[in-house]
């Protein structure tokens, strides 16, 4: 692990769970249509408290999403996104195909 203190001026730190989140993000758009790209990067997320889950080395994280520079494209995606965690067929880690 990379504590900030350690890395140079010139270094951008990228964080973990903002990636998994943003990889989350594109496994929604990728059932969107193709005409739409994902709007949603890095800028825009902040992870804003953490927390230890349990005993061991799990976190759970609060992420919060930026509405500096938000428009409609932004909104669709975090819209399907709700509405797949909403579903019946979320199983907490992907959408599963209706039997």
């Amino acid at each position: 692990m990379i504590a900030s203190g350690d890395l140079g001026e010139h270094i951008e730190y990228i964080n973990p769970v903002v990636l998994d989140f943003l990889l989350f993000i594109s496994e929604v758009v990728l059932v969107l249509p193709s005409s739409v790209t994902c709007p949603i990067g890095y800028d825009d997320i902040t992870v804003r408290w953490a927390r230890q889950r349990g005993h061991g080395v799990q976190h759970e994280y609060l992420i919060q999403v930026n509405r500096d520079a938000w428009d409609d494209s932004k909104q669709l995606v975090l819209h399907r996104m709700q509405s797949v965690l909403s579903s019946e067929y979320w199983n907490g880690s992907r959408l599963a195909e209706p039997t």
